[in-house]
């Protein structure tokens, strides 16, 4: 039997609501050693659970990976990815070089 996205979706999902990051890691990894891919829906599960949880690094790959495989994000992703730059983690211009509001994030 092939894995489907769709067994594992509900999973991360879960995860997600219950802001248990490294599950939704764990889970994103096992995704990706079985050759699937997420899909916006999926990636904006993960986006809200980093946001939430104030991961940068996490923030950062979901951005990456998704612009590599969404050409127009909807509205819900639009507003997810607003809501991380406008959060009190994201980065800010502050005399021309940009500085974290946290430490400790790189």
């Amino acid at each position: 039997i092939k894995p489907r996205l769709r067994l594992y979706a509900d999973l991360l999902s879960t995860h997600a609501a219950s802001d248990h990051l490294t599950k939704v890691l764990k889970t994103w990894e096992r995704l990706e050693r079985r050759n699937l891919e997420l899909t916006e829906k999926e990636y904006l599960i993960v986006l809200e659970c980093a946001t939430r949880a104030g991961d940068a690094g996490v923030v950062g790959k979901v951005l990456s990976d998704l612009s590599e495989r969404v050409l127009v994000p909807s509205r819900g992703t639009s507003e997810a990815i607003a809501e991380w730059f406008m959060g009190e983690v994201a980065v800010t211009l502050q005399g021309g070089a940009m500085q974290w509001k946290r430490e400790g994030l790189c």
